[in-house]
């Protein structure tokens, strides 16, 4: 069976490589544009369809998995920021806050069609501009709904997540493996994460940990951890220090690992 991911998020693609999925992406050309008076809810499960719809000609015989994800405050939308300025209006609106991320996510195979509609609340703490100016210096805002990441040196401005923590990345998985299995391709999910005995079909696996000042990212292939990743806070503002190091060890049944500190670059 084919899988297209219908998106050009780096996040999601990188989901679907975590479950050990062999898909193909092609980049939907969707106006995100949300309609007069409609709710996040509506607009993301809209858009997701719309994602679906188009990329399917170019791929009718293939499973296809659509999502879109945007982030309300007190009803209203914060979607992509523009440029800087807008970013960081988003991020004063949120800060000292919580508010919603919503993600629409649309599955289509054959005749048939999924779609789901997942929610969470994330809560800010009060940020001093000069935090949110620097973590907008990262340039990480851009292209982000609600003009952070959680998955990166965004997290350092969350304090708590109620609920999927994939939906705020941009695809829940939960609602995934419910797609799967409504359209009849649970055994397709399944098999993705089985790896072959003869180890030609090596699993990427991402283990990310993240605390309010930390976020370690381990990369396996085939359950041997292949590259490892630290970006940490410094004292003075968020200004990132990323460090890679030599793997020591990784414990069983934890997402962090331990190094050996290298050279920061």
């Amino acid at each position: 069976m084919q899988i297209v991911l219908a998106s050009a998020s780096p996040r999601r693609a990188l989901l679907l490589q975590m479950l050990g999925f062999d898909f193909t992406t092609a980049e939907p050309n969707v106006d995100e544009s949300p309609l007069a008076g409609e709710a996040a809810p509506e607009l993301v499960v809209r858009l997701a369809c719309a994602k679906a719809e188009a990329v399917q000609p170019d791929f009718p015989d293939a499973l296809l998995i659509a999502a879109d994800t945007t982030v309300a405050c007190d009803g209203a939308i914060l979607g992509k920021p523009q440029d800087n300025a807008e970013a960081l209006a988003m991020l004063r609106t949120l800060s000292g806050r919580q508010h919603q991320v919503f993600t629409g996510l649309a599955m289509r195979w054959r005749q048939a069609q999924f779609t789901y509609v997942e929610s969470s609340s994330v809560t800010m703490p009060e940020h001093p501009d000069a935090l949110l100016r620097a973590y907008l210096a990262s340039g990480e805002a851009m292209g982000k709904a609600g003009a952070y990441g959680i998955q990166g040196r965004g997290g350092v401005l969350v304090s708590s997540i109620t609920g999927d923590f994939y939906n705020v990345m941009g695809l829940p998985l939960q609602a995934l493996w419910q797609g799967f299995c409504e359209l009849g391709c649970s055994g397709e999910f399944l098999r993705a994460g089985e790896l072959n005995m003869d180890g030609s079909g090596l699993v990427t696996e991402v283990l990310v940990n993240h605390t309010p000042y930390e976020t370690r990212v381990a990369i396996l292939e085939g359950g041997v951890l292949q590259d490892f990743f630290v970006e940490r806070e410094r004292k003075r503002g968020i200004v990132g220090n990323i460090y890679k190091g030599k793997v020591q060890r990784v414990l069983p049944g934890m997402d962090a690992a331990f190094i050996d500190i290298g050279l920061e670059r």
